[in-house]
């Protein structure tokens, strides 16, 4: 197995971690932190290797990325790490299935508020183990999809109802209707024909809170293609497709209708209202080919 070199980039990263309060943990360059062999150069780059993935799950949700989130992170790193020691195999395989059910039960929680009953639980563990075949019952998966289906679409048209309720008070700020679960507000009027699907324009785009408290989001395009961009079923392309060349428009909808669920990962509250604030600002050229010519053929010699 080769060893991977870090990049300075990275080793900061872990030091951003290990800064805070993680449990006594204090960050330190390689230089400062000890290393006297091999043993120990390997054990502060997999320190690092933790590092990156924590980037990678702050990612999934922002909310990780504080100076607190960080701190715990290093806590409950350290404290696996801990529970693993002198156990056996047999131990560690079920502490670290234990780490993904408890992790699937937390989102059970926050994003379903639902609370996973441990006792049968455990009662269906036992008797899928002690029953070999039930586990290779392709039926029972699909049992269990078809639920988490059926829960996770209650959920949502629970909470967009909630928030097409929220949205009714817009109405006092200019909003109205602009199809199921869709306000709009046009602050600049556009002119000719209404965006026709496939056109690409530039567009200046913002997504806020009924609050008016920014979202925090990957950054926006600033050129989309009509009817195509976001997805065809997300209600920022919906709002897009009724808008006119230079107009501006602030539309209103629900966020479990944009995040499908996972509001709480950019620190929404399941049933917000989101302000999607557009400006069209002209047509964008259209995307160039970067496919190659093909070649002509070389002709045949005359004989």
């Amino acid at each position: 197995m080769k060893l991977k070199l870090f990049t300075a980039g990275a080793v900061a990263s872990l030091l951003l971690l290990a800064s805070c309060d993680g449990g006594g943990v204090t960050g330190k360059d390689i230089k400062e932190a000890g290393v006297s062999n091999t043993t120990d150069s390997l054990s502060y780059y997999e320190g690092v290797s933790a590092a990156y993935m924590f980037e990678q799950m702050a990612q999934q949700d922002s909310t990780l990325k504080t100076d607190a989130g960080r701190a715990d992170f290093i806590k409950g790193l350290r404290a696996a790490m801990e529970m693993f020691d002198g156990k056996s195999d047999a131990y560690i395989a079920g502490l670290t299935a234990g780490v993904q059910v408890a992790m699937s039960n937390k989102n059970f929680k926050d994003e379903l508020e639902l609370n996973i009953n441990n006792r049968i639980m455990l009662t269906g563990l036992a008797y899928a183990l002690q029953n070999d075949s039930i586990t290779k019952d392709p039926q029972v998966m699909q049992q269990f999809q078809t639920l988490m289906q059926r829960i996770q679409e209650q959920k949502m048209k629970k909470d967009h109802d909630a928030a097409v309720k929220a949205m009714a008070s817009l109405s006092k700020q200019g909003f109205t209707a602009s199809g199921e679960g869709l306000m709009v507000k046009v602050s600049k009027p556009g002119s000719g024909e209404t965006l026709k699907e496939g056109d690409r324009v530039k567009v200046k785009l913002a997504v806020k809170e009924m609050n008016g408290k920014d979202v925090k989001l990957p950054q926006l395009p600033e050129e989309v293609v009509v009817g195509r961009s976001f997805g065809f079923d997300s209600p920022m392309a919906k709002a897009i497709a009724t808008m006119k060349m230079g107009q501006t428009a602030t539309f209103a909808f629900p966020a479990v209708d944009m995040f499908r669920g996972g509001q709480k990962q950019y620190g929404l509250e399941s049933n917000s209202v989101l302000l999607f604030e557009v400006s069209i600002l002209g047509l964008a050229p259209a995307e160039k080919d970067n496919a190659a010519p093909l070649a002509a053929a070389p002709a045949k010699p005359v004989k």
